[in-house]
């Protein structure tokens, strides 16, 4: 990205906004000062002439020491040319300023005076000698012109202040604000893929190089994002492979230990034939969840297709199958259910999946000499209820409201199984999430947990 020097910048905009806007005071103000000043100047000259000049001149020359003219707006004397010096005693000497100019061979000189009692003077050359030869006429500011200057200047400055003000906002201010308003949309997307509109902003100058920059973050970041999606698919579905491809060697180690186990009479026999059973128990379903997390993150959904789960069955399937794991670990694994068929909307390979990680938590996690107990109910006609209580150690009243968090493990479960992800209860929470199911984590007293899942029934 190219440097940004001072003449394409917004620096030179401001600079040149506020030296016109000086000029244009200025200007303002010589307007104003000009009518009132330069105005009376030709006024005063035109009046010169209406009077006569040479009337006035024979009039000087009978008497030099007396004439003058007076009025409440001019005074008049008359001067030697070559002296400078008239002989009324009453006159002021001339401008020095203009009497050098008179001497250069002006004929008429002129100026006006920003301050004091008079406005301005002319020295005109009436003739080459004689003490009426020049003549200086002197305007004075009257009470009149006082108060139109105390009306005009605070109206011109006002008037060029609001011109100002309506210039800098027209030239300045209200285009700055449209471009850093489209900026601020931009930045609010930047990053979403189909959310972000680009500012377009190819003004060369800071909010343009601002505008050009968060363009090309936003397509880094969509880049980036695009490549991690590549990557997580590519690892989500390298995980789904794996996780398929153990089931059956899991399967068949689990029968095999299984069978050992049932004929082996030693003691240590036993206890080293259990551990490597739970090991495969915890293997197969990492595995599954591993599985179903995979369909879970490309889109899967339990409720495609209006399936139906009858708890009743799941329940009592879960039920023989975590006796045998509980009985192995000294838990007593209990469960009660409706006679007849409870259904639900679910696929039913989830909504297994989703139980049994509940189920496995709560026996592996308890002690020997536990108890789990799971109670599938039908509160009201349209209603149904999952509760799993187990009496274990239970977890911290803080750590229940994270449990179900996709990477959250507790202290306690992570110093009583080492080799847990987490990844159970977050398969549930989601497998919940996505079949419209309510699933809370209560204390169960005096000690334990209890994991409530309810939801509505399946309508043929």
């Amino acid at each position: 990205m190219p440097s940004m020097h001072l003449k394409r910048g917004l620096a030179r905009r401001i600079l040149v906004l506020s030296a016109f806007v000086a000029i244009f005071h200025v200007v303002s103000l010589a307007l104003t000062f000009g009518y009132l000043w330069v105005g009376n100047i030709i006024e005063r000259v035109l009046k010169i002439r209406e009077r006569h000049i040479s009337d006035e001149h024979n009039k000087c020359t009978k008497s030099p020491s007396t004439w003058t003219i007076q009025t409440y707006r001019i005074s008049a004397y008359a001067y030697d040319i070559k002296t400078m010096r008239s002989m009324n005693p009453k006159a002021d000497p001339p401008d020095p300023s203009l009497a050098r100019r008179i001497r250069a061979g002006e004929t008429i000189v002129s100026r006006t005076y920003m301050w004091g009692r008079h406005r301005g003077v002319l020295l005109r050359k009436i003739s080459d000698k004689g003490p009426c030869s020049l003549l200086q006429v002197k305007w004075h500011i009257i009470s009149q012109d006082r108060e139109r200057i105390r009306t005009l200047l605070p109206l011109i400055a006002l008037i060029a202040t609001l011109l100002t003000i309506s210039l800098s906002m027209f030239l300045l201010v209200q285009p700055l604000l449209k471009r850093l308003q489209a900026l601020a949309q931009a930045a609010k997307l930047v990053g979403h893929e189909k959310g972000y509109v680009s500012a377009s902003d190819n003004t060369p100058d800071e909010i343009g190089q601002v505008s050009a920059i968060l363009d090309a973050a936003h397509q880094r970041i969509c880049e980036d994002a695009e490549q991690l999606k590549r990557r997580q698919k590519a690892l989500e579905t390298h995980l789904a492979n794996v996780a398929h491809d153990l089931r059956t060697p899991l399967a068949s180690a689990h029968i095999a230990i299984e069978q050992e186990l049932n004929q082996r009479e030693k003691q240590d026999d036993k206890e080293h034939l259990l551990s490597a059973l739970n090991d495969i128990v915890y293997l197969s379903a990492l595995t599954d969840n591993l599985h179903l997390a995979s369909q879970l993150a490309d889109g899967a959904d339990p409720l495609r297709g209006n399936p139906t789960t009858d708890l009743t069955q799941l329940v009592e399937r879960s039920l023989l199958r975590f006796s045998l794991l509980g009985k192995r670990k000294g838990v007593e694994v209990a469960g009660a259910y409706p006679d007849s068929a409870v259904h639900i909307t679910c696929n039913p390979t989830m909504a297994e999946q989703a139980i049994n990680n509940v189920l496995q938590n709560a026996v592996i996690h308890n002690t020997e000499g536990g108890h789990v107990a799971i109670i599938l109910s039908t509160p009201t006609e349209d209603t149904f209820r999952v509760e799993i209580v187990d009496d274990g150690p239970g977890v911290p009243p803080e750590v229940l409201p994270k449990l179900g968090d996709r990477t959250f493990r507790s202290d306690e479960a992570r110093k009583r199984d080492p080799k847990g992800s987490g990844l159970g209860l977050a398969i549930t929470s989601e497998v919940c999430l996505r079949a419209g199911f309510d699933l809370t984590f209560e204390a169960h007293e005096p000690q334990g947990l209890k994991v409530i899942i309810t939801g509505n029934l399946h309508i043929s």
